[in-house]
């Protein structure tokens, strides 16, 4: 399901790139999505190590 979204995520990105106004909230949106994949690695990455 992740799968899926990323990859439209980056089919928009694309579609964005012709439209600005839509692009600078895409990017905005993005970063707060890279920020939540960071939390959970950084999570996954603390319980492994506990292991």
């Amino acid at each position: 399901m992740e799968q899926e979204k990323h990859g439209t995520a980056e089919h928009v990105e694309q579609e964005n790139g012709r439209r600005k106004k839509i692009s600078v909230n895409f990017m905005k949106n993005r970063m707060h999505i890279a920020q939540k994949h960071k939390i959970k690695i950084v999570k996954i990455l603390k319980m492994t190590k506990k292991y």
